[in-house]
């Protein structure tokens, strides 16, 4: 985008409805994940919520200034 020598395409993409998309597949991708591991379908569902929750509190944090 910036450099006239070095061929580039920017395109946008508007976030639309992905979040909504990518959570329906990240909880149907790790429930499979724990089904073939041999968790039942009710454990396999509570794995995967607390999966998720374990994610989000590992990848949501903040470093200070």
């Amino acid at each position: 985008m910036t450099k006239q020598d070095d061929p580039r395409v920017l395109i946008e993409v508007p976030r639309g409805d992905f979040g909504v998309v990518w959570e329906k597949i990240l909880r149907s991708v790790l429930r499979k994940t724990f089904r073939d591991k041999g968790f039942d379908r009710p454990g396999a569902r509570a794995a995967t919520e607390e999966m998720i929750e374990k994610m989000r509190e590992l990848t949501g944090f903040r470093l200070k200034k």
